[in-house]
């Protein structure tokens, strides 16, 4: 399954909903399409066509990657660490407690995800750490 958001990512999800694979840019993508060859185009908000493929690639870092890959370099090892850990315990939700109606999270930035938020809920914490750990030290 394939889907493209309004947070300037392409998920690849398998049908259980496990997000195996994203793309990022830096605009809202349009709906995903597939050609008969496998590769994936999308365009953004800026009219930026995207065709995703592995042929003729050699030698080209990957665009799509796991989502565990948080500096897209097919590897997930202490440099991954480093992008979880320099947004630790912060957030982005921008809800408010019911019953005091203070924000939950001290933010006020424009992103929706930190770069850390492997699971995508807006918390960058244990969560994502025992998803990258999950993945330790594996290439692919």
């Amino acid at each position: 399954i394939y889907a493209a958001g309004d947070d300037g990512y392409l998920y690849v999800v398998d049908p259980d909903g496990k997000e195996i694979a994203r793309f990022q840019t830096d605009d809202w993508l349009s709906f995903p399409v597939i050609m008969a060859d496998n590769t994936i185009i999308v365009s953004d908000a800026n009219d930026t066509v995207w065709a995703i493929g592995d042929d003729g690639c050699e030698g080209q870092i990957p665009a799509l990657h796991r989502p565990e890959d948080l500096n897209t370099d097919w590897a997930m090892n202490f440099i991954d660490f480093a992008v979880m850990a320099a947004d630790w315990l912060d957030c982005t939700d921008t809800s408010r407690d019911p019953e005091t109606r203070d924000p939950l999270c001290d933010y006020d930035g424009d992103e929706i995800f930190l770069a850390g938020d492997i699971n995508r809920d807006q918390y960058v914490n244990y969560t994502d750490l025992a998803a990258l750990a999950n993945r330790w030290l594996t290439e692919d």
